[in-house]
């Protein structure tokens, strides 16, 4: 049977954490891009309680295509991410080490490390930015813009687009408590042809000075939608950056012994 890899977009540590804040009272078209940001990291605690987290450790399930997953996903400042998918003894492992991406497939007898091309890596939907697009200076390359507001259920969300060479997403940001509502990302496929991936968070709940979204929801046009479901998650936990290497194939290990 085949190993299916969940196409989830595995979110940074923004996309995962915000807190309550309160709308002042003036008018929508007052705020800058500016403004918004610094909302944002207001109600994530401020930037220096942001930069004060150093890692993070998240364990779950995803729901996909009639499977379950469950998942252990680590995350170290400024770009270390490794995530391990378990489904009934079968196992894949995807990292970057700070210089580069890698997959370890385990299944019966096979026991496969390689490393990732950056087009391989890219397919993963990991996001090497810790705190995400929408706090403190964006990656090189992206460019963020607020495009105003769009009236939901009589609710006017903040729409901030951050633009990537390879993709393009809107953030819906709650007025009320600068909480990320949903994201609508378009990546543009190898043909030229761009798909559209819809995420919306739920469930809200405090983490130390944060606030953790421990459900989310991801649709992609002619697939099944998944669903993310965080269980247990805790904050500078003292990860090595051994954490985020590479490993070595068991075989190869007993050839060395």
């Amino acid at each position: 049977m085949k190993f299916p890899f969940p196409r989830f977009l595995f979110p940074a540590l923004a996309l995962l954490l915000a807190g309550p804040c309160l709308l002042q009272a003036r008018s929508a078209t007052d705020w800058t891009l500016e403004d918004v940001l610094f909302k944002i990291e207001e109600a994530n605690g401020g930037i220096d309680t942001i930069n004060a987290i150093s890692d993070i450790r998240a364990l779950g399930k995803i729901e996909t295509e009639g499977l379950t997953f469950d998942f252990v996903l680590l995350r170290k400042r400024p770009d270390r991410v490794r995530l391990h998918l378990f489904h009934r003894g079968r196992s894949i492992e995807t990292g970057y080490d700070g210089s580069r991406g890698w997959r370890r497939r385990w299944e019966g007898n096979l026991d496969e490390v390689k490393v990732l091309t950056d087009e391989e890596f890219r397919e993963t939907s990991l996001d090497l930015d810790f705190d995400g697009p929408l706090i403190g200076p964006p990656m090189p390359g992206v460019k963020r813009r607020l495009l105003g507001t769009e009236r939901v259920d009589r609710v006017d969300y903040f729409i901030v687009e951050v633009e990537s060479p390879l993709s393009r997403t809107l953030h819906y940001i709650d007025p009320r408590t600068f909480r990320e509502w949903k994201t609508v990302r378009r990546d543009v496929e190898g043909d030229g042809r761009e798909k559209e991936v819809v995420t919306t968070y739920s469930q809200y709940r405090r983490m130390g000075p944060l606030w953790l979204a421990e459900r989310a929801e991801r649709a992609t046009a002619g697939r099944q939608t998944e669903v993310m479901l965080i269980t247990r998650a805790e904050i500078n936990t003292g990860l090595l950056d051994l954490a985020f290497a590479m490993p070595r194939p068991w075989a190869e290990r007993s050839e060395q012994r």
